[in-house]
Formats: structure tokens, C-alpha cells, sequence
């Protein structure tokens, strides 16, 4: 009996183990926007320090503002050709290609051999290795990139309100191409959605706002008034956001602490005009770029600026963190790399035209797209 028992513990342990272990391999696979479902920009795999070269580039016949998500040695991501692309990390040549109606813009996510992504008016499901489609799903007004939790995929989006003058805002919750519930937002949801224990954030034009998943109960929403609404990045009970206090066209804009608890401020940073890219949280810090072409580096437990890091122009590609190094691109055309702690330049990459891709790590290897039309993988 007590041989029996002792088999079944250790039965019980080595599932707990290889669990934990496959789901550490999965955060590090980079299978989401931003590395991970709290969108901290953070990679367990090393970067590079020190810059070798192109490994390998690969040419579509549009702009790339889509980032990239990996799984399985296979690097996936969209264009402004209408195509969504499957590439072989490690020699950097097409496995499949999927075409739509309209650009492809936003970031896929990749998980139990499937890969979601949109594109215009739908939501697309397909085969992660051999490109068939599994379902398409008709969203009026258009959808944010999906985000996929406990087997349901979720969703932003917006439908023109004439009557208004402003878009009527849905949070969506799809299973197998079927809607399951949707939540009414103030206006369109372009963001992401980013989730930690079982809660959704996500943000619109007027909000952010905190969803329990399994129930659809609002938990708390901050007034918050931006443009470009961005997945809020989720780190030691805190949610970062960007916005402003006075509307759309004023020159206060701010990067926002907040409870994700309670969604009370815990902290706000003046930045000069606006922050474009989505936070980094990283090494106790908060990276990100802004429209003034800066980079900037914050203490993530009082808000104070630590350094920041001039471009030629303006930032919009998301920050990638891997150890003491940032990676992140520029609409002056570079692929930057700062080290973390002084904001010095390690090195650049310049490409033929500007970088709103943000930049994937895998392996030693920084992969991203360019409005040149090509997609790169750097070591």
C-alpha cells in the first residue's frame, strides 16, 4: 500500500514538474504579443549583446508593422501584402503562406498547434503547421489582435454608432469560431487584452478597464483618455497605462501606475508629447518610447526618470527586455540595443525604412519586420 501510495506521489510530482517546466518553455517561446500574456516585453532566452549580423532576412511585398510570435522553431506574422507568413526560424525560408482581404497589422498568438490573428473584419484560427484554416469569424467594425485563455480567444472591437458619432465598444469571448458572450465597452477596443489570475484588462478610448473572466463582472475601470490605446502591462500588482487627463489634443500626456487590484493610481509619469510603444517592465525599471523620438527609462516604484535615449524620430515599436539589455526599433529606420542600467547604445541595425515592428527574442536571435518590406532575424 505505502509502495503504491509512494508511486502515486511521485506520479503527481513529476506531472506538477514537467507542467511547470512546459509552461516555462511556453512564456519563453514567445507565442504572444509582447512575450506573455501580462505583455511585460521580457525574454527568458539570451539576446544580443554584441551584433554578428543578418542571419537571415525575408522579403514580402508590403510594409511589416506586424510583430512577430514564435513557437516550434517557426516565426509567424502578417503584412501589409494581405499575407500571413510561416517561416523557419533557423534558415529563415517560408513553410506556408495564408492570404486575406485586407493588411495585417496586428500580433498573432500561437498555442496548441493553432494561430490566431486578424485581418480587416475577421478573426482567423489556422493550422500552426500546415496553414489550414480551422474557422474565420465576421466582426463588424473591424477587431484588435486575440488574445487566448483557458481555450477561449478574446477579442476587441468596434461598430461605427452614426447616432453617436463614435464607435460602440465590445470586449468578445469566442470558442471554436462561436461567440460566447460579449461585454459593452465606451468606444472601440483597439487594445490587446492582457490577463493575470483568471482578470482581463484591456483599454478603449475613454477606460481601462478590469473583467473577471469566468463571470464577465467588472471589477474596476480608470478613466483614462488616449488615441492609441495599448494591452496594459501587468507586473507586481501594478498596471501600466498610458493617456492623458484632459482629452484627446491636450500636451499632459502620462504614463499611469495603477493598482491592478483596485485600479487607483499608484503613480503617474509626465512624458513630453505622449508615449507611443507599450511599456517594458523589467530589472525594477519601465521602458518605453515616445513620440519625441526618446526612450525613456522609469523606477518602477516611484515613477522617476531614470535616463532616456535619443532617436532620430519617433518611437512606436514595443521594447523587448532580455537581461541588461533593451531592444527596440525606431521610425528613424534603426533597430536599436541600450543597456538597461546607463542607456548607452550597445549597437544598431539599420534598415531600409521605419521600424514600428516590435522585436521577438528567441535564442540569441532579435526578429522584426520593417516598413522596407522585409522581415529580419539578427544574431
Amino acid at each position: 500500500m505505502k509502495k503504491i501510495m509512494a508511486k502515486n506521489i511521485l506520479m503527481i510530482c513529476s506531472i506538477v514538474f514537467f507542467s511547470i517546466l512546459g509552461f516555462r518553455a511556453l512564456a519563453s517561446e514567445w507565442h504572444t504579443a509582447r512575450g506573455n500574456l501580462a505583455r511585460t516585453g521580457q525574454s527568458n532566452y539570451p539576446g544580443v549583446k554584441e551584433l554578428k549580423g543578418v542571419r537571415w532576412k525575408f522579403k514580402t511585398n508590403g510594409q511589416i508593422n506586424s510583430s512577430a510570435v514564435i513557437s516550434d522553431e517557426v516565426v509567424y506574422f502578417g503584412s501589409a501584402d494581405k499575407t500571413f507568413y510561416a517561416i523557419d526560424i533557423l534558415k529563415g525560408t517560408l513553410i506556408w503562406k495564408f492570404s486575406t482581404d485586407m493588411e495585417i497589422n496586428g500580433t498573432a498568438i500561437v498555442i496548441d498547434d493553432v494561430v490566431y490573428f486578424d485581418s480587416g473584419f475577421y478573426q482567423y484560427a489556422l493550422d500552426s503547421k500546415t496553414g489550414e484554416e480551422k474557422w474565420r469569424l465576421e466582426i463588424a467594425g473591424g477587431s484588435s489582435s486575440p488574445t487566448v485563455y483557458d481555450g477561449n480567444v478574446f477579442f476587441g472591437a468596434g461598430i461605427w454608432n452614426p447616432e453617436r458619432l463614435k464607435h460602440d465598444g465590445f470586449l468578445y469571448c469566442v470558442k471554436g469560431g462561436e461567440e460566447k458572450w460579449k461585454f459593452p465597452t465606451l468606444s472601440g477596443v483597439p487594445s490587446n487584452v492582457s490577463i493575470e489570475s483568471d482578470v482581463l484588462y484591456f483599454s478603449d478610448e475613454g477606460y481601462v478597464y478590469a473583467l473577471q473572466a469566468n463571470t464577465q463582472a467588472l471589477l474596476w475601470k480608470f478613466e483614462n483618455t488616449t488615441l492609441f490605446p495599448d494591452a496594459p502591462v501587468l507586473m507586481r500588482d501594478r498596471c501600466y497605462v498610458k493617456g492623458t487627463e484632459e482629452g484627446f489634443f491636450t500636451e499632459k500626456h502620462y504614463l499611469y501606475a495603477l493598482n491592478s487590484k483596485m485600479g487607483d493610481v499608484v503613480w503617474k509619469a509626465q512624458i513630453p508629447q505622449g508615449v507611443y510603444s507599450s511599456p517594458a517592465v523589467s530589472n525594477n525599471m519601465v521602458f518605453f518610447g515616445s513620440h519625441d523620438g526618446n526612450l525613456y527609462a522609469l523606477d518602477e516604484a516611484s515613477g522617476q526618470v531614470l535616463w532616456h535615449f535619443k532617436t532620430s524620430e519617433e518611437i512606436g515599436s514595443s521594447p523587448a527586455v532580455v537581461g541588461d539589455t533593451i531592444f527596440f526599433g525606431s521610425f528613424d529606420g534603426n533597430l536599436y540595443a541600450v543597456d538597461s542600467k546607463t542607456g548607452k547604445l550597445r549597437w544598431k541595425f539599420q534598415t531600409g525604412e521605419g521600424i514600428f515592428s516590435s522585436p521577438a527574442v528567441w535564442k540569441g536571435m532579435i526578429l522584426f519586420g520593417s516598413k522596407d518590406g522585409f522581415f529580419y532575424c539578427l544574431e
